[in-house]
C-alpha cells in the first residue's frame, strides 16, 4: 500500500511539471510553424501587409494601355493609304465593339503587323486585334477588348 501511495504522491507533483513542459514545446512548435508560414506568405495578397511589387501587374490601370490620339492618326494614315486590309463584317458586329466587351467570335483576326509597327508596342498578354476596320487592344487569353482605334 506504501508503493501505492508512494507513487500516486510522485504522479500528484511531476504530472503539473510534465504537462506544463508539453505545453512549452507545443507552443514553441506553433510559433516556429507559424514563423516559417509567415515568412511563406510575405508577398501574398489579402493578408493585410502593403507589398508593392506586384502592383504593375493589377488591371486597376487600364487607362495606362489606351492609345495616344498621334497613334490613332498614324494608324489612320496608314488604313487609308492601304487598300485590302481588313475583312468587312456586319454592321451588328461593329455596333458592339467597346470597351469592356469582348472581341466577337468568328470575326476578328489579328492586326496586320505594319500597322502594328505604328501603334505602340502592347503590353504582355495585351494585342492588337482587327475587326472590320477597327483595330482593337484586346486581352489575348480572354479576348477582353481594352480600346478601340478607329
Amino acid at each position: 500500500m506504501k508503493k501505492l501511495v508512494m507513487i500516486g504522491l510522485v504522479a500528484a507533483l511531476l504530472g503539473p511539471v510534465a504537462a506544463q513542459a508539453a505545453d512549452r514545446n507545443t507552443a514553441w512548435a506553433g510559433q516556429q510553424q507559424h514563423q516559417v508560414r509567415s515568412a511563406h506568405d510575405a508577398g501574398r495578397h489579402g493578408d493585410g501587409r502593403n507589398d508593392t511589387r506586384h502592383q504593375a501587374a493589377r488591371r486597376d490601370d487600364w487607362r495606362q494601355d489606351r492609345v495616344d490620339e498621334a497613334h490613332r492618326q498614324a494608324a489612320r494614315r496608314w488604313a487609308a493609304t492601304h487598300n485590302g486590309w481588313w475583312r468587312p463584317v456586319p454592321g451588328s458586329v461593329s455596333a458592339q465593339l467597346g470597351p469592356n466587351r469582348y472581341l466577337p467570335r468568328g470575326y476578328y483576326q489579328p492586326a496586320p503587323y505594319p500597322l502594328v509597327q505604328v501603334l505602340p508596342r502592347a503590353r504582355a498578354g495585351y494585342g492588337y486585334y482587327s475587326v472590320g476596320r477597327d483595330v482593337v487592344l484586346a486581352a489575348i487569353a480572354t479576348g477582353l477588348i481594352i480600346d478601340i482605334i478607329r
